[in-house]
Order: C-alpha cells, then structure tokens, then sequence
C-alpha cells in the first residue's frame, strides 16, 4: 500500500481529557471522542487513515504527503475540533488537542537495507533497522 511513497505518522490527545470526564461525566467524554473520530473522518480517504489508539489519543498515517502537508491538514483538523460546540460546556470553555507527527521520509528503503543485512548475515533472521543503525554507530566510534 505504502509501496514508494513517504508517510507522515500524527499522533493526537485530547486536551485536558480526565477533566471532562471528572467534570462532565463519562457519557459526556464519549460524546466528546465521538466529535474528534467525526472531526477526523472528515479528512479520511484512501490516502489518510485514522483510528482511536487508546484512551483519548487517536494516530494518522498521511500517504504520499509531504510534511507541509500533513501539517497543513493537521491544522485544519485542529481548528475544526476547536470550533466544536458542547451544549454541557460553558461558552467560554473550548475543547482542544495536542498533537505531534513525523514525516518518515524513506522508511521503505531502511527496511530494504535492514532485509539485505539479515540475507547478508545469515538468512532466516529479522533485522530491525534501528538495531542496524545502533550497530553502524557503535562500529564506528
């Protein structure tokens, strides 16, 4: 699927979560999940993909963005969900989250090199990439 092409990985909280629930109540903290996974479906297609990865964080995989971007959509998405109405919430209290992402630039081509060292070294092995960097950096001090 991602064959060739560079993703970006993000991964989003839900500010002040436990605050909402301990305020608001547990139905009121499902109502505001549901909002974000309505939110981020709005951007989903064959080239963004979402899910709910625990508790109040969801991640997003972009295919075939550049870093610019994913950021760009990111944005949207954040200015969207703050936009968000609450009928529980006070006016003045706005419901937002956090995010952090990655462009993972080449990831086929450090698998590929983690494959070629595990046939170069034996076969009928796995070779994590990052262990192989850890090797290289250790080889070379």
């Amino acid at each position: 699927y991602f064959s060739g092409k560079d993703v970006c990985v993000a991964m989003l909280d839900i500010d002040f979560f436990k605050k909402v629930n301990d305020t608001y109540g547990h139905d009121k903290g499902d109502m505001v999940l549901r909002t974000l996974s309505r939110v981020i479906s709005q951007y989903t297609d064959d080239t963004i993909h979402a899910g709910r990865y625990g508790g109040e964080e969801f991640l997003i995989l972009f295919s075939g963005y550049t870093r610019k971007q994913a950021g760009k959509i990111l944005e949207g998405m954040l200015t969207n969900f703050r936009n968000q109405e609450y009928d529980f919430l006070p006016e003045d209290v706005i419901i937002t989250f956090s995010a952090g992402f990655t462009y993972v630039e080449g990831f086929i081509k450090c698998a590929d090199e983690a494959l070629y060292y595990s046939k170069e070294h034996g076969r009928n092995q796995i070779t994590y990439y990052n262990d192989l960097r850890l090797r290289d950096m250790q080889v070379n001090r």
